[in-house]
């Protein structure tokens, strides 16, 4: 194999991803649609614990720390 072959074969594995991957997903039994059903859900999930993470927990967590912060100054 010559180096300059690698990119050549990158691109021609790259072309074949996504019908080798729709494939071995109807293999192992469950539908396309259902795995994007499953993406979806996943995504829509990791978007509602980062929502809650940003706006409500990490808020917190940083006047609890600026509060600490303020007591050792003091103290």
């Amino acid at each position: 194999m010559k180096t300059n072959d690698l990119p050549d074969m990158l691109v021609e594995a790259s072309k074949s991803a996504p019908p080798v991957a729709i494939t071995g997903i109807t293999l192992v039994g469950i539908s396309l649609s259902d795995w994007v059903l499953i993406a979806t859900l996943t995504y829509t999930f990791l978007q509602m614990g980062w929502f809650v993470w940003d706006k409500m927990i990490r808020p917190r967590q940083e006047r609890s720390a600026a509060a600490a912060h303020q007591a050792q100054k003091k103290g």
